[in-house]
């Protein structure tokens, strides 16, 4: 992914969120297959995680921004956790 254009596209929101389940559906599903196309297993496991980070922290600024509590001590020990597994792997590659 060295060479990837990954911000040669822009996309803007329309609604700010997703009308029907069928779109919550086709979100998914294309994510999915958006993942599935990354031939190599490193690269598309960082991806995976990228992405689930971005829209975990998506959740918790719509909460901040609706006001809506919301006891995520949980969630962040096991983001870290995460952080650190990736981390790790990354070391031991470099070896």
């Amino acid at each position: 992914m060295k060479h990837a254009r990954l911000s040669a596209k822009h996309y803007f929101v329309h609604s700010g969120f997703l009308r029907t389940d069928r779109e919550a559906e086709t979100l998914s599903r294309l994510e999915k297959e958006f993942l599935d196309s990354i031939a190599e297993e490193n690269e598309r496991e960082e991806m995976r995680f990228h992405m689930q980070k971005e829209w975990r922290d998506h959740f918790a600024e719509r909460c901040e921004y609706l006001r809506l509590e919301v006891d995520a001590t949980g969630w962040w020990k096991s983001m870290e956790e995460a952080e650190r597994r990736v981390q790790a792997e990354k070391e031991k590659r470099r070896r």
